[in-house]
This record gives structure tokens, sequence and C-alpha cells, in this order.
């Protein structure tokens, strides 16, 4: 038994592989992947998850640990699988850091198996999880302000640098402009601003006072969401 535990924390690539080896290598590779699955649904369940994805997450340790002890030692081989991976394009959009984050753990975790750190693999997911799911639950991070992004249209003629400047103060706890461009040949601008209201309850009053301004041309206000190091809307 002790020998068996002390097996969990040694190196084993390159040496011959068995079966039993083989299966206990697999076994503590789902077990880290259910782990890391497991915890992904618990920080994502108000906002919802793919099955798809948890499936990966549980499966990838294995096939990541499985890749490891068929190459071993060999270069030949570690080329010849570097030459494999650098074949495939990935054609879907990729996730958000979160996700790559927890992507990221899986793959330490199928390493970590099959290189035979087996129980340096496990106390290493472990921790990784609980300090993810620790992170999300004291919201480190998390702006105090939901922003949003106002879209104003204006006539040519209406000084957009001071024009919703009452208004701002009154509704919003900061605004900052972020781009102004022109439309129909000049004859309008479309102004941009990243901005965060005092109270989201009062949303349709502070557009329908940014209509009184802009001539009841086009308003629209968006939520953003930040994701790889970009704003999307």
């Amino acid at each position: 038994m002790q020998q068996f535990i002390d097996n969990l924390f040694t190196a084993s690539v390159g040496t011959q592989l068995t079966i039993s080896s083989v299966l206990i290598t697999l076994a503590f590779a789902i077990i880290s992947g259910l782990i890391i699955s497991s915890g992904y649904m618990l920080v994502n369940r108000k906002d919802g998850y793919s099955s798809y994805f948890i499936t990966s997450l549980l499966v990838l340790p294995a096939v990541i640990a499985i890749i490891i002890m068929m190459i071993g030692s060999n270069i030949a081989r570690a080329f010849s699988l570097g030459g494999v991976f650098a074949l495939i394009r990935f054609r879907s959009e990729p996730g958000n850091p979160r996700d790559i984050t927890y992507i990221c753990v899986t793959m330490a975790a199928g390493l970590a198996c099959g290189t035979g750190y087996i129980g340096y693999g496990i106390i290493f997911v472990i921790l990784i999880t609980l300090i993810l799911i620790l992170i999300n639950l004291i919201n480190f991070g998390k702006p105090k302000a939901n922003a949003m992004m106002l879209k104003i249209t204006i006539p040519e003629d209406l000084d957009f640098e001071n024009a919703f400047e009452d208004v701002f103060k009154k509704y919003t706890k900061f605004h900052k402009l972020d781009r102004v461009k022109t439309a129909d040949f000049g004859s309008l601008y479309q102004i941009q601003f990243t901005t965060a209201l005092k109270d989201t309850t009062r949303q349709k009053e502070f557009l329908d006072e940014i209509r009184t301004i802009n001539a009841n041309l086009t308003v629209a206000m968006s939520s953003i969401v930040y994701e790889e190091g970009r704003k999307t809307f």
C-alpha cells in the first residue's frame, strides 16, 4: 500500500506500460476531470453552460494522459504529435477567459497523470478548483457597476460634446465618449458612450430625455460583456 502511494508521486514516463498502470492512470485522470467539471458547473450554475463543454472537461485529462504515455521519452513520437496538432484548424470561436482557464487546468491534470505524478496532479486539481470556486463566490475582480454601451444618432448641427452632459450627471455614475462617426453623407453623427446607470429602473426616463435632445433620432443601449480583452455587445 505504501509503495502504491509512493508511486502516485513518482514520474514514470519512459517506463514499460502495463494494463494496470494505464487503467490506474486513466482512472485518476477521469477523477481529475470530474473534479474540474463539477467545479465549473458550480461556478456557472446561474449563467448556464454547455453539456458538450462539460464532457470535454471530463474526458480531456484522460486524453492528454494517454497521449503522454504513448509518447513516453520518444522524441520522434513527440515531433510527430506536434505535426499532427499543427494540421488541426480550429474553426469555432474561442471561449471566454474563464473557459480557457478550465481547459488549461484539465490539460495540466492530464499531463500530471500521464507523466506519473498522479498524486501531485490530484492535489493540484483540487486546489485550483477550490480557488476558482472561491474567486467566483467572493466576486473577485467583478466591476461594481454594470457597464452599458450607449449609441446616439444626432443631427450634424448638435454639439455632441456638451449636449447630453446634464442628462449624464443626473442618471449615470460615469460616462466616457468612445467613438464618433458620420452617417448619411455627413448629415448625421453617431456617437458611442460607455456608461453605467445610477438606477437601472430609470432607463426609460434616461433614454426619453436623450431623445428630446437628439431630435428623436435613434438611441440604442445594450450591456457590455468583457471577453478576451475586448468589449462585445
